[in-house]
């Protein structure tokens, strides 16, 4: 009986172990989608992208916390958090719903849940009228990227014209004299 007991504890330990790393792996592979960090990232974004989806807010539990960009979170501020745009980056969210809408930086990773695009600041989400309801949908609008992301992913239309001689400048000794632009 004992030797039954202990080979059914150790196959069955054996097989939790075995599942495990199927787990980290699965886990690891769901958060490839998103970057946390200002390295590589597998989307660039550009001045007027859009996206959609739901956000929610978070508040007066964090307030005074540093946050991923290091700075100090203010719930009062208008700020958010979004797992892969680089910070500093300045969204005009549009409350979908009431058609609101406010400006924010972005100074923190989230949100946690897939389900949501971004975590808004109290502040950015009393601007909104979406603190009652907790939840809303909305629209990002991309303002301005930080001067280091714009440089290092250039507009795809900017590349076009980058790749073009930008002007031409005939003398009467048909020298010509062409612009280009330093990466």
């Amino acid at each position: 009986m004992k030797h039954c007991l202990y080979w059914c504890l150790c196959t069955l330990a054996a097989a939790v172990l075995l599942a495990a790393p199927d787990d980290a792996v699965a886990k690891q592979e769901k958060r490839q989608n998103y970057v946390y960090l200002e390295g590589e990232s597998k989307t660039t974004y550009h001045t007027s992208d859009v996206l959609t989806g739901l956000a929610a807010w978070y508040g007066d539990r964090l307030h005074g916390n540093k946050t991923s960009s290091g700075e100090r979170f203010d719930c009062n501020k208008l700020t958010a958090a979004h797992r892969s745009l680089p910070f500093g980056t300045v969204l005009k969210v549009t409350n979908l719903r009431n058609k609101k809408q406010v400006m924010v930086r972005v100074t923190d990773r989230g949100p946690l849940s897939t389900r949501f695009i971004i975590d808004l600041s109290k502040g950015a989400a009393r601007e909104l009228n979406m603190v009652r309801a907790g939840i809303a949908p909305v629209s990002l609008e991309i303002i301005q990227l930080p001067e280091w992301y714009s440089q290092k992913y250039p507009h795809p239309q900017h590349r076009e014209r980058a790749a073009q001689p930008h002007a031409t400048h005939h003398s009467k000794h048909r020298v010509t004299h062409r612009v280009t632009h330093r990466k």
